[in-house]
């Protein structure tokens, strides 16, 4: 893990700002109807009802300049076409650690609520970019999505159990295996203070965004249930979907 922002030696004498403390929480934005979640998937028209959701989030940290990949823009194309943009970057050469909260916490996506981490840390001032670890737990999958896919020409039970190991990785020569599990590069604007607070927003409908439900048609179910296996079309949408940054992307951070 990376270390803890009071441990960075300097932190304080680079940015001349105060130490303070915040809260932070992470928040579903789709919310539940009749105890489950429903939305059309507008790339595909198909609609999608998850009965379970649920999801382990954090650690998170704040960093001081905009994501290294990231200059000069985003790609027009990023809202169809998913890009983990800063995927092999290290923050430190463009920044520092303005804010971290190191806990990692369980959110169950259908519940709809707000769940706290413990108070967060930082350091007084500007912040331009974010990163979300989606770090693997003992005895349960990082994603985890139940439900069905109705589409045009059928109606299709999944199921999806998701920890970014070496089952799940995409992993290029002198690429950082434990850096695939991380959100990094999240852009945002915001000044850090006393009395401020931090949301991690997460739509789960963003992650599914035009999958092919029906190639799961080719995966041997099991109890009627066909699997979200890795390397297979919907397994890579939600994937490279978890992980973007750009365009219309699952995760944004919100100060208040």
């Amino acid at each position: 893990m990376l270390p803890s922002l009071f441990l960075l030696a300097g932190c304080t004498s680079v940015t001349g700002g105060e130490r303070i403390t915040f809260e932070a929480v992470v928040s579903p934005v789709l919310q539940p109807v009749d105890g489950v979640l429903r939305w059309q998937d507008p790339l595909t028209e198909t609609t999608i009802t998850l009965t379970e959701a649920r999801i382990w989030v954090g650690p998170v940290y704040l960093w001081s300049d905009e994501p290294l990949l990231q200059v000069g823009g985003l790609r027009a194309l990023d809202w169809l076409v998913p890009r983990a943009w800063a995927a092999g970057a290290d923050h430190f050469v463009a920044g520092f650690v303005t804010g971290e909260v190191t806990e990692q916490v369980p959110v169950d996506l259908v519940a709809g609520e707000v769940v706290p981490f413990d108070e967060g840390r930082g350091i007084a001032g500007p912040s331009l970019s974010g990163e979300i670890w989606l770090e693997p737990v003992a005895g349960d999958a990082t994603l985890t999505l139940v439900g069905e896919a109705e589409t045009a020409t059928d109606t299709v039970p999944f199921r999806l159990d998701l920890t970014y190991d070496e089952d799940w990785f995409d992993v290029v020569a002198g690429e950082d295996p434990l850096v695939l599990r991380r959100i990094r590069g999240l852009p945002w604007d915001a000044r850090l203070r006393r009395g401020g607070s931090l949301t991690v927003e997460v739509d789960v409908s963003r992650f599914l965004a035009g999958a092919d439900f029906d190639t799961l048609r080719e995966t041997t179910p099991e109890d009627g249930v066909h699997p979200i296996l890795p390397g297979t079309p919907v397994g890579e949408v939600v994937r490279q979907r978890v992980r973007q940054v750009g365009g219309d992307r699952a995760w944004e951070l919100v100060w208040q």
